[in-house]
């Protein structure tokens, strides 16, 4: 795979992942203060050239299921969209960053039921096929638009 489509395929997975966070926090009452994606400057080796960021506000009072969700609903998002089944995705070996296992109440690595039950409500949620998947793809091609300006 050349190098054009390998950053255009991470630049995807990025906005997917974020959007994922984004479309399960709404839903779930949070309040989106922003969100982006943007160009790693210079990954090392084994890292991503897109990374993003959402950023939540009042999470603090949303039941700590849903919570979970949220945590886990880049992930879940992204794991789905490159082709994996719910069935097969694992906490503990996926693009969780650390803010988003603690978001879900878990430490990185150490999932447990909760985090397992979020993670299959969010897969059902986010099913491909489903209703809301593409509320998830819309606002996916909104973050790829808002960081052509970081193109250079």
């Amino acid at each position: 795979m050349d190098q054009r489509r390998i950053l255009a395929r991470e630049r995807r997975g990025a906005a997917i992942h974020e959007a994922g966070h984004l479309v399960v926090a709404r839903w779930a009452g949070a309040e989106i203060a922003s969100a982006w994606i943007l160009p790693n400057e210079d990954p090392v080796p084994d890292e991503k050239t897109w990374s993003g960021r959402v950023q939540i506000g009042g999470v603090i009072n949303i039941d700590p299921h849903r919570r979970r969700m949220i945590g886990v609903a880049g992930a879940v998002a992204e794991h789905l969209w490159f082709g994996g089944w719910i069935e097969n995705f694992d906490p503990d070996d996926s693009s969780i960053s650390e803010s988003d296992w603690h978001l879900a109440g878990s430490e990185p690595g150490h999932s447990d039921d909760a985090l397992w039950k979020a993670v299959e409500s969010t897969g059902r949620m986010l099913r491909l096929d489903g209703p809301v998947w593409p509320r998830v793809l819309h606002e996916a091609r909104r973050l790829i638009v808002g960081a052509r300006g970081f193109l250079g």
